[in-house]
């Protein structure tokens, strides 16, 4: 993602069809790394029933310097048959 966002914090739109989920990303300038918040991801996450080994593809869907930067993602599952969780 560095390439198509500034060594700085930003807020991030994730993009599946329609449906969007906003959070941020944070950079550390001393660590030269960054990431997504982890309650916007969280939620993003949850909703999309993501399991471990999925794989999420992000692409740039808006330039570096829009704000929000909106990301598209593509969701390849480890497992096809996506079984729905139970409501609590």
């Amino acid at each position: 993602m560095h390439k198509n966002l500034d060594k700085q914090n930003h807020e991030v739109i994730l993009r599946v069809g329609e449906k969007t989920w906003s959070t941020m990303f944070y950079y550390n300038i001393p660590r030269s790394s960054g990431g997504l918040a982890s309650s916007g991801w969280r939620n993003f996450a949850t909703e999309n029933n993501l399991e471990e080994s999925d794989v999420c593809v992000f692409t740039p869907a808006s330039q570096k310097d829009a704000a929000p930067f909106v990301l598209d993602v593509q969701i390849f599952r480890v497992v096809e048959d996506m079984i729905t969780p139970l409501p609590l």
